[in-house]
């Protein structure tokens, strides 16, 4: 129950942390530049930063380490869920996003 509620809030910190406004943009980690970014003012989810970050929480809570592949610049606005696919395998990691702030929650899917 514990490992849960750390996991939980583990989620909401790093969403926080991963909602960029696209006036100031970032690559973080990786050397490369910006990218094109859509509209400006429109707050968006760095998919790098979701696959970066749902993989070492997925290792956290299943001991199993998996690569992720979620889409760049998904809108961060409550309600929008998408899904990250898992590399081989036929499950899926949705996510769902709980505000502009960038709060998150996710769950592995058949």
């Amino acid at each position: 129950m514990l490992s849960a509620v750390v996991g939980v809030l583990a989620a909401a910190v790093v969403g926080l942390v991963i909602v960029i406004l696209l006036d100031h943009r970032s690559v973080e980690g990786n050397g490369e530049g910006p990218s094109d970014p859509p509209p400006t003012g429109v707050r968006v989810l760095d998919g790098s930063a979701l696959e970066r970050d749902i993989a070492a929480q997925y290792k956290e809570r299943f001991s199993q380490e998996i690569q992720i592949d979620c889409p760049d610049d998904e809108p961060a606005r409550e309600g929008v869920v998408f899904t990250c696919s898992i590399a081989g395998s036929a499950q899926e990691i949705q996510v769902s996003v709980k505000g502009a702030d960038g709060n998150y929650s996710w769950r592995v899917t058949d």
